[in-house]
């Protein structure tokens, strides 16, 4: 099932229904008796309870099951200390996610944990995406807590496609205590960090307004435990699933992936008959165009229940008062299978700098980037719904606002669905004369037929008039590049996109 040179892992990709939750139980069960109790890990403090319940349930007792997480990054060590505590005592641990990312592994007492099998139920996510900002004083110093960048991030001198990697050193930043969280997540020694040289470059010349580093779960912390069992629905769309395969992971697939044949009715946010790409600025540039899709939502439910998925910051008041609102970390919540609507009103979108670093060091295609950090996501809100009941025969009515994750939705999860149409509204002058263009249709031709890769804006931009014979300007051109969704970064050679 798995073995530690090369790293492999097993994994149970059913979909919703499918009896992953069971399978990891009665595994649970089988190991606690045979006195080689698991590790399991799950998405959330919640799933940790029903573990509990369901394991009891099963004929363990409660002294044979030990719960460990952690709300905040600060109690890190703790964790760590909690965990390596537990492991001689032979009891089935149930951990979240977050708390296994946050123990020390590099710790002499990882050899504990050597023969313990590890159940991971619903992939977790290997990045993280820590945002800092950075206001200087009249001086030019930092005003966070005068950090010397440098000496905390501490470079190692390796650029790869454009990004810093760091090896922050800890203890020069532990007086900030209003960024005391972000600066755990930074210090946690369990991942490589990087910053993108633009912004880098703009922290040392001291006019950098906000940063964003990322992190990149070592992976090859895993091959630690005696063997890896993964339970995640579409595991192939997951960040972990495809990070896993490109990063060369032996992955021996017991039960594959099938796509929902369940009907869902997908009313879909469009603005001259296109797929919408909502944003959290458009929440309060374009509020009009919420409303109109808030009102058809409020229109077509009448008084029936939904569910809700919407922006943390997003608190206006809705024409519809039925409703559950649900987080985007919804794994395991199955109290709402009665329930046949949800209405997807959030901006889930990657910055550039995110979308970048996915395909410079995690080698991802713009597809894959932009299924896993909106569509993956979609997705497992919908099977919060009826759709998970065996015994339902009704559709599920699926409002999108960020209609522009529709095509992904049916590419990978559902093969029985309708299309309802809602016009939120129409473009500004600007924007049907830029994206509506001839011109832009050729661009978007042109860079579906380009190679992948690195390029400078100007290369691009001659290469398409070269081929094409366009005379627009190298304004509009770049202004579709954006519209495009393309990945770029300021170099001192100029933009670089990545196609």
């Amino acid at each position: 099932m798995y073995s530690k040179n090369p790293l492999g892992a097993a994994v149970s990709s059913l979909k919703a229904g499918g009896g992953k939750t069971l399978n990891i139980i009665l595994q649970a069960f089988l190991k606690q008796k045979a006195n080689t109790p698991p590790i399991i890990s799950v998405p959330s403090i919640f799933l940790q309870e029903e573990y509990r319940v369901r394991l009891i349930s099963a004929g363990l007792n409660d002294s044979e099951i030990v719960i460990i997480n952690s709300t905040t990054v600060d109690q890190h060590e703790s964790v760590s200390r909690k965990f390596f505590q537990t492991l001689p005592l032979n009891k089935t641990i149930i951990i979240t996610h977050e708390a296994l990312k946050l123990i020390d592994h590099r710790s002499s007492n990882k050899a504990l944990y050597a023969n313990r099998d590890l159940l991971i139920d619903e992939a977790f996510d290997p990045i993280s995406m820590t945002e800092l900002t950075v206001t200087t004083n009249s001086d030019g110093v930092p005003g966070i807590r005068h950090i010397d960048w440098k000496r905390w991030l501490n470079p190692t001198g390796v650029i790869v496609d454009g990004f810093v990697e760091l090896m922050p050193c800890k203890g020069h930043c532990y007086n900030d205590i209003y960024n005391m969280t972000k600066i755990k997540t930074i210090e946690n020694r369990n991942y490589k960090l990087y910053i993108s040289e633009s912004n880098w470059n703009s922290l040392l010349a001291n006019n950098a307004q906000k940063i964003n580093i990322f992190g990149l779960y070592d992976i090859n912390i895993l091959a630690q435990f005696k063997s890896i069992s993964i339970s995640s629905a579409a595991f192939h769309t997951t960040t972990l699933g495809i990070f896993l395969k490109n990063s060369g992971v032996n992955l021996n697939l017991t039960h594959a992936y099938e796509k929902h044949d369940e009907k869902i009715i997908f009313h879909l946010a469009k603005i001259n008959n296109e797929l919408y790409s909502h944003s959290k600025g458009a929440i309060a540039e374009h509020h009009e165009r919420v409303e109109t899709f808030r009102n058809y939502v409020a229109k077509t439910l009448q008084d029936r229940e939904s569910l809700l998925l919407r922006n943390i910051s997003d608190t206006t008041s809705l024409p519809y008062s039925r409703y559950h609102q649900i987080s985007n970390n919804c794994h395991g919540i199955n109290s709402f299978r009665h329930i046949d609507a949800i209405s997807i009103e959030c901006a889930y979108n990657a910055n550039n700098n995110q979308i970048s670093f996915m395909q410079s060091i995690m080698k991802f295609t713009r597809e894959q980037s932009v299924l896993v950090i909106a569509a993956n996501t979609f997705y497992q809100c919908i099977l919060r719904t009826c759709i998970r009941d065996k015994s339902n025969t009704k559709p599920v009515d699926v409002f999108l606002l960020d209609s522009k994750v529709f095509p992904h939705l049916v590419k990978h999860y559902f093969n029985n669905y309708e299309i309802k149409d809602i016009n939120i509204g129409n473009f500004d002058t600007r924007h049907r004369e830029e994206s509506l263009s001839s011109d832009h249709i050729k661009i978007k031709q042109f860079i579906e037929n380009t190679a992948s890769g690195e390029y400078k804006a100007s290369t691009l931009y001659d290469s398409f008039v070269t081929k094409t014979g366009s005379t627009t300007s190298i304004r509009k051109f770049a202004l579709s590049l954006s519209d495009l969704g393309l990945a770029k970064r300021h170099t001192k050679y100029g933009k670089i996109y990545r196609v």
